[in-house]
């Protein structure tokens, strides 16, 4: 184990110092994520979900976890879920594999679909900040509050209600939108609860289009 975590640390030095297009290093990296065995999640995954779209588009959207059909299929936001991101995303003129790349802060799905877990998220780390690094966004989406939790640095996961609906500075000084997950308007209780996360995506996906829009207009 020692010896097979040494050669994984060596190469993602080599992804940080070899010169390559962000293409070719970004297909190293998810090369090593398809191996990856940090947590247990690999015991039970498909296939690891990465990420998908426009690496040049200089914006980010990060999930929490996939699910079923994205770890089936081996791409993000795919399910019933992701099907209502992208058709709000259209009605604003968002199209998602031109105009952002999408990935998750865990990269295995959790069994059942639950919740990632701290030391899953850790784990994971390496290469989302990989990804990161290669696309060097100017603008990032969350979506659930796992993934808004990260990338503002907090040690305790954030309220929602608290930070929806408005333009954050992430821990790495870019600016950030965060949302309900999409799947929230599904899992609601009750129907004022389904019309409040309908509402509530709805007005905040279009708030990043609008960003979008003007980061294209720079």
């Amino acid at each position: 184990m020692r010896d097979k975590l040494l050669l994984e640390l060596l190469d993602f030095q080599e992804i940080y110092t070899k010169r390559e297009s962000p293409v070719h290093r970004l297909y190293r990296i998810k090369s090593l994520a398809e191996r990856c065995r940090r947590c247990p999640l690999h015991t039970s995954r498909i296939q690891t979900v990465f990420g998908f779209g426009n690496i040049a588009s200089g914006v980010m959207v990060i999930g929490e976890a996939p699910g079923a059909n994205e770890d089936l299929y081996g791409k993000p936001f795919i399910g019933k879920a992701g099907e209502r991101f992208t058709s709000i995303l259209r009605e604003n003129g968002i199209e998602r594999d031109r105009d952002f790349y999408i990935t998750n802060v865990v990269k295995c799905r959790p069994p059942k679909n639950r919740d990632p877990e701290p030391k899953e998220i850790e784990a994971c780390k390496p290469y989302l900040m990989a990804q990161i690094e290669i696309i060097k966004p100017r603008l990032f989406l969350a979506l659930g509050r796992y993934s808004a939790t990260w990338l503002l640095g907090y040690k305790h996961t954030v309220s929602m209600k608290e930070i929806r609906g408005k333009i954050l500075i992430s821990k790495f000084g870019i600016p950030m939108i965060a949302t309900y997950h999409p799947s929230a308007v599904d899992h609601a209780r009750s129907q004022s609860q389904r019309e409040f996360y309908d509402r509530s995506l709805r007005e905040d996906l279009k708030l990043f289009a609008d960003k979008i829009k003007e980061l294209r207009s720079k």
